[in-house]
Order: structure tokens, then C-alpha cells, then sequence
């Protein structure tokens, strides 16, 4: 009976002992739970996994679990490697995984295993933990978005900014072109003066607004510091982004608030890359649309102005090396000829000067000696040039009025149209001459 009893005993305490670490597991599996992380058991011979609530009940059973994935817990695709290699026993280290539930809620979870059973156990089960990290990834997301914003404008501040123009500018596709604007408004201290600060903020939330209205989302839209503001738009062509500027100006020359009947302009400077123009930075391209902003403002303000030269604030001299042209814009000679002469003629004010630098341009990307202008006059038989191009060491060609003979002309006339006039009193005619081949 001693024995017997004995024997009672210790089964007794052995009982309690369970039942007391059964209560402790299950206070532990309650206290985990409530900080957001479930417990779960893997059979890797047969694919399952079990996943408990905070009473250590199953809540989950998921059979051929590695074999269906996608299927059960719509774990990312990118992320189904390194969950498999952990139940595998391939890695050890924790695994970060984004689960997409039925409803189309996006999570994010960390996995931990025990250590992977010995070569030969059977049916040997792995405890790990599913820890719900959703919300601190989105604390941490909304913490690094306000790290990236200007506080006023929620525009990109510019250390994010530039980042991702240098970004962009790395890793661009080379046939594509970009341009790079700096919009500054005009008088923005008087508005500051006469309407006050807070006003003045609200015109620079207004104006930040509109930007962002008339961006793609995939442009880069940035407060500069102040009433400054740079825009990258991505993939542009150089007609494009004439638009644009003249898009925006008039659009921010109609801006109205509702505080006061005032209005605003700005002017802008730009800068376009064009493709195949490897190499560039934002402190290259910022400082060419800077100094074009300079001249909007010289010459009126309320207005854009282009870059006139690439080469104005290199880091690298390449191209005033390879083309050997620093006074010409480096886009104009790779870019399309007819918008190149259209831009030339809308930006400058004076026609002689605007066709002197078609002329060059065309001399230039054509390998010419010389184009003249030269205009006739029939009836006194004399000719004389309006205007010349000349590259360096060519020779010079009608320097005075020269007299020729009317039959000279017949065949260029007659080839333009059709037939050989009996009079005609004057034309104006182009003449090239191409440069001789180099020995």
C-alpha cells in the first residue's frame, strides 16, 4: 500500500505540474498574441502547419503548406523563396514576408523557426512565430514620407528631390530626353509685405498645387528653398516641354485665391537634356535652368527662357571637346532640325541674329564651308549676299556687289519652277558649299 500510494502521489504532482505548465504556456501564448504574434507548428514530412490563438487552440490548419502557398496565406511571389528556404531548414535567419488576405489588406510579418530537426526524426515538429508588423511598417513609411516632403507644400523637400532626379538621371534610358525647370514667382517679397506671411503661404500651397495638377505622377515636383520651385519632367520632347512652360505661366498668371484679388506670375528658366546626352547631374542641369531663370528675369519676368548651352555649367567638359562648337546649345546640334530653327526664331527678338545661328547650326551638323544668302537683281544684273555663314579658314564669297549674267540663274529657275521665266526682276537664293575632304 505504501508503494501504492506513493506512486498516487507522484502522478498526482506530475498532473499538477502539467496543468500549472499548461496554464503557464497558454498565459504565455495569450500575452504574445495580444502584442501581435502567433505561435505556430510545422510537420515538414507531412507539409502541414498549425497555427494557434492565444488559448494554444488551432485556429489555423493548413495542409500541403509549402505545395500551396499563394493559395493559403497570399504570401508575395517575391517573398515565397526565402519562406520555403526557412521551412526547408536552408536558413536559419528570421524571413520578412507581405501577406494579402481575403479582403485585400496588405500585411507585413517576420517568421522565426526553431532549430530544423536532425537527419532521421520522424514526424518531428518546428515551433516558430509570426510576428504582425503592419503597423510599425506603416508608422515607419509615414515617418520617411514626411522625412521626404517640404512641411508647407508636401511637395518633395529638395535633399529628396535631388536625390531623385540624381536617381532618374542614372539610370535613364539614353533614348529618351528630359527637362529640368526652375519656377520662380515673381515679386514674391512684395506679396510677403503688402499681404502678409500667411498669405503668402497660401500662395505657395495654391501654386504647389497646381504644379502637381498639371505633372505626371511620374514627374519630380520639389520645393527648392523660399518661392522656388524645380520640376523634372521624364521623357519629354523638346516641343513638349515648350508647352509646358507656357502652360504654366499662363496658368499661374490665372490663379485666383480667395483671401484678395491679387495675382501672380513667375518666370521660369529650362533646361533640356536631350537623348543621348549621358553624364549630366542635377547641379549641372540646375545650374543651366538657373542662369536661364536669370534671364527671364532681365527681360521681364512672367516669361520662360531656355538654356542657351549645355556646356554653360558642365562638371565634365565632354562636349565643347567632341563638337568643338562651345557657342552652339549641344541639344541643337543632335535634335530635330525643323523644332531647333522653329525654337530658334520664337526666342530671339532679332531675325538676323535668329537666322545667323540657323545657319551655323546647319553649317555645323551638315559639315559645310560656307552658306550665302545672296539676292539678285535681274533687271540691273547684279547680285550681292544678305547674309553669310562661314566655318573657320573658309574663304569668303561676295564681299561687294558683283554683276553676272541673267542665263547663270535660268536653270536653278527653271528646275523650281518648271519653266524659265522671260523677266523676272529679283530672287533670293541660298548657296552651300560643302567642306573638301580631309587628306
Amino acid at each position: 500500500m505504501p508503494d501504492t500510494e506513493n506512486r498516487i502521489n507522484i502522478q498526482s504532482t506530475d498532473h499538477q505540474k502539467l496543468l500549472s505548465n499548461t496554464r503557464k504556456l497558454r498565459e504565455l501564448a495569450g500575452l504574445l498574441s495580444s502584442q501581435g504574434i502567433s505561435l505556430f507548428e510545422y510537420f515538414p514530412d507531412e507539409d502541414l502547419m498549425l497555427i494557434y490563438d492565444g488559448d494554444l487552440q488551432i485556429r489555423r490548419k493548413l495542409t500541403n503548406y509549402l505545395a500551396r502557398l499563394g493559395e493559403h496565406t497570399g504570401v508575395s511571389t517575391e517573398d515565397r523563396p526565402a519562406l520555403i528556404d526557412l521551412m526547408h531548414g536552408k536558413s536559419s535567419a528570421p524571413v520578412h514576408v507581405r501577406m494579402l488576405d481575403a479582403n485585400g489588406r496588405l500585411s507585413y510579418c517576420i517568421l522565426t523557426l526553431s532549430p530544423y530537426p536532425e537527419a532521421g526524426s520522424v514526424n518531428q515538429s518546428l515551433i516558430g512565430t509570426i510576428t504582425d508588423i503592419t503597423l510599425e511598417h506603416e508608422r515607419e513609411e509615414i515617418l520617411n514620407e514626411k522625412a521626404q516632403r517640404d512641411s508647407l507644400t508636401m511637395l518633395y523637400n529638395h535633399s529628396y528631390g535631388k536625390q531623385k532626379i540624381n536617381d532618374y538621371l542614372r539610370h535613364k534610358d539614353p533614348y529618351t530626353s528630359c527637362g529640368l525647370l526652375v519656377v520662380d514667382i515673381d515679386y514674391f517679397k512684395t506679396v510677403n509685405d503688402v499681404y502678409g506671411h500667411l498669405f503668402g503661404d497660401v500662395v505657395l500651397t495654391e501654386l504647389a498645387s497646381l504644379l502637381a495638377r498639371l505633372c505626371n505622377r511620374t514627374d519630380v515636383i520639389m520645393r527648392a528653398g523660399g518661392d522656388e520651385f524645380v520640376i523634372l519632367l521624364e521623357n519629354i520632347s523638346h516641343p513638349a516641354l515648350v508647352s509646358k512652360s507656357i502652360e504654366i505661366i499662363r496658368k499661374i498668371r490665372e490663379l485666383r485665391f480667395r483671401e484678395n484679388d491679387s495675382q501672380i506670375t513667375c518666370s521660369i528658366g529650362v533646361c533640356f537634356l536631350p537623348e543621348n546626352t549621358p553624364g549630366y547631374t542635377y547641379n549641372q542641369l540646375f545650374a543651366n535652368a538657373d542662369w536661364a531663370l536669370y534671364r527671364a528675369k532681365e527681360h521681364g519676368r512672367n516669361r520662360y527662357e531656355f538654356c542657351d548651352s549645355l556646356n554653360r555649367y558642365e562638371e565634365s567638359s565632354t562636349h565643347e571637346e567632341l563638337i568643338g562648337h562651345s557657342d552652339i546649345d549641344v541639344r541643337y546640334l543632335q535634335s530635330d532640325l525643323l523644332t531647333t530653327v522653329l525654337e530658334i526664331f520664337e526666342k530671339m527678338s532679332s531675325f538676323d541674329e535668329a537666322l545667323r545661328q540657323v545657319m551655323e547650326i546647319i553649317g555645323t551638323r551638315f559639315d559645310l564651308d560656307r552658306i550665302t544668302v545672296v539676292h539678285t537683281d535681274t533687271g540691273n544684273r547684279t547680285a550681292d549676299r544678305n547674309y553669310q555663314w562661314r566655318a573657320e579658314g573658309a574663304p569668303e564669297a561676295l564681299s561687294t556687289e558683283s554683276g553676272f549674267e541673267k542665263k547663270i540663274f535660268l536653270p536653278f529657275s527653271t528646275a523650281m519652277t518648271g519653266t524659265a521665266p522671260p523677266c523676272f526682276s529679283g530672287m533670293t537664293w541660298i548657296c552651300i558649299r560643302r567642306r573638301p575632304p580631309h587628306c
